[in-house]
């Protein structure tokens, strides 16, 4: 199915400003401490989605695309509840265990509970929250990324003679290519919710590019037949790159230790 007819671009894309409001809208629990607001939330978000990463890495055959999804499940999940109800170790746990599933990369909830202590989370836990996350997600559990149009578009131009790495040699173009990928991952953004993957992957492209007359030639040959869908692609590709630029770097484990002693003590 094409990522314009899939749930992940009818059921969650959204603008900008819909997801400041939306996230604007979310009821903290009533026992929240003084002070906690939405910054603290995200934070929280952001960290666990980072972590989601390190847990993929740790477990699975296939992390990058079990990771992205279950990010993307997280970041759904968060955009109707409050890390303040759901905490995020359980619920991030349960994405992993969703999106293995979905992902054909399965992994046990017992496996996936080991690595937080037994007093935070218990298998039992995220088999019973995934009915939960299911629910949030309004059962649409289509993920589109932007690895694949990524290694797409590389081979694309390769196959046109555009000399997108500019006569690079194979360890650098390698360590771009790697250094390219780690952009690609939906943590520390909302470019998911407002982005195409083809988009995404070809504004980090862009980024990476040492040779960008090739990339912008690429783009322009492949808007041909649709001129006047240049401008909207470039002002969409500049504004993913803005954006990535920007990207949310992990919180410390300091900061994030002490939001959590809300929970440890409820």
């Amino acid at each position: 199915m094409e990522f314009t007819k899939s749930t992940h671009r009818k059921n969650w894309t959204f603008d900008e400003n819909e997801i400041i409001q939306r996230r604007s809208m979310i009821q903290f629990s009533e026992d929240v401490p003084s002070g906690w607001d939405i910054e603290k939330e995200h934070q929280l978000r952001t960290f666990y989605e980072y972590k989601t990463i390190e847990i993929c890495h740790a477990s699975m055959r296939d992390p990058e695309k079990v990771s992205a999804t279950a990010i993307i499940y997280l970041k759904r999940f968060y955009l109707v509840h409050s890390v303040t109800i759901h905490h995020p170790a359980v619920m991030m746990l349960t994405c992993i265990y969703l999106a293995g599933k979905v992902e054909e990369c399965r992994i046990q909830a017992d496996e996936l509970a080991r690595h937080f202590d037994a007093k935070l989370v218990k298998p039992e836990e995220i088999l019973k929250s995934e009915l939960i996350l299911l629910t949030a997600l309004k059962y649409s559990l289509d993920c589109y990324h932007p690895f694949k149009p990524f290694d797409g578009f590389i081979a694309d131009m390769d196959r046109k003679g555009l000399d997108f790495f500019s006569g690079q040699k194979d360890d650098k173009v390698e360590e771009l290519k790697q250094q390219a990928r780690s952009l690609l991952t939906p943590a520390g953004s909302d470019l998911s919710f407002m982005f195409s993957p083809s988009q995404i992957a070809l504004a980090v492209l862009r980024l990476f590019a040492p040779n960008t007359d090739s990339l912008n030639a690429y783009i322009s040959q492949a808007c041909r037949d649709s001129p006047s869908e240049l401008p909207r692609l470039e002002t969409s590709l500049r504004l993913i790159e803005q954006k990535l630029r920007r990207k949310d770097q992990r919180p410390s484990h300091e900061r994030i230790a002490e939001m959590e002693k809300f929970f440890l003590r409820r």
